[in-house]
């Protein structure tokens, strides 16, 4: 029985669409191969999502600086980095076959939840980031000025998980509107 490479659902000999992912496929053999191996506009958008959070988590993350004089920079703490570049990793290995094609509906939702704990680390930093600034703006009253900002490399995290949560509504999204279109 021929099978796709995109997705690995069973299909039937004749098909020229996968039925489970939408590849365009020809059968070779005992499997179904995707006719081009060009990358596709989602399999860009997964590719330049998770280059910009792993080039984000290995960049500083916050400035701090007393009476503008002294700059301190810092990366995220702990084993948080390794966290964060295993979950881009595995929003890659699950969006593997979007490179070429589709996804399967059990490869999105893992793709989706990689993305969901890299957007909860998102906002939470920001949170951290703002409460820092708040205590050191109240500390710092007969010290000098303390500034806390965010490092180049949370805002870099943070355009990275922006990019992947547009590709994952997107790719949510697209199969209930062409439902919707032919329904109608």
């Amino acid at each position: 029985m021929p099978i796709c490479t995109q997705c690995d659902s069973p299909a039937t000999a004749g098909d020229r669409l996968c039925a489970q992912c939408g590849a365009e496929a020809t059968e070779v053999g005992q499997a179904l191969t995707p006719q081009s191996r060009r990358v596709t506009r989602n399999g860009w958008w997964l590719l330049a999502g998770a280059v910009l959070v792993l080039i984000g988590t290995l960049l500083p993350w916050a400035r701090h600086s007393v009476d503008g004089y002294t700059t301190v920079l810092s990366d995220p703490g702990g084993g948080s980095v390794i966290v964060f570049l295993v979950l881009a990793i595995a929003v890659v290995a699950a969006g593997w076959p979007l490179l070429t094609g589709g996804l399967s509906k059990r490869r999105l939702i893992g793709t989706s939840m990689a993305a969901g704990l890299l957007a909860l680390f998102a906002v939470t930093n920001w949170s951290d980031l703002n409460s820092v600034h708040k205590q050191a703006a109240r500390l710092g009253g007969g010290l000098g000025t303390v500034s806390v900002s965010a490092g180049s490399g949370l805002a870099l995290y943070t355009v990275g998980v922006v990019v992947l949560c547009v590709l994952i509504v997107r790719l949510w999204w697209v199969p209930v509107r062409r439902a919707a279109q032919t329904a109608a």
